[in-house]
């Protein structure tokens, strides 16, 4: 599934559930993403990280959140990616991070008129709180 909302001066937020991109591989190269992203975003795994990529003006963040279902009487992380490429913002998330969403959309609602890099580090300062 694929959400996009338009927000600020032109810019749009990409919202991808990652089942989707599981199921369908070919449809993340019409957004305009590489293969490698992808498989870092898919990693249920994968350990945070940044990467800018110059020749695309890529920035990726690979950034883990709170599960909010307890396992073995401890809480643990999962990443969610986020991806600021022009004037468009990515975001991966799959089924036990999907709450970061809801949280980023009632932000979005109320502040609507902000730019890509704003909303992206609104999102990361929501998850930290």
């Amino acid at each position: 599934m694929i959400e996009t909302i338009e927000f600020g001066k032109n810019y749009h937020w990409i919202i991808l559930h990652a089942d989707f991109l599981t199921n369908d591989t070919t449809d993340y190269q019409t957004l305009g993403l590489d293969e490698e992203t992808i498989t870092y975003a898919l990693d249920r795994y994968e350990r945070a990280h940044t990467e800018y990529q110059t020749d695309t003006n890529t920035f990726t963040i690979i950034y883990n959140v709170l599960k909010r279902t307890k396992e073995e009487n401890h809480y643990e992380t999962i990443p969610i990616t986020f991806i600021a490429k022009k004037q468009q913002l990515f975001t991966i998330y799959n089924d036990d991070n999907a709450y970061i969403i809801d949280l980023m959309k009632k932000y979005l609602a109320y502040n609507n008129q902000i730019s890509v890099v704003k909303f992206l580090f609104v999102g990361l300062f929501l998850i930290s709180e």
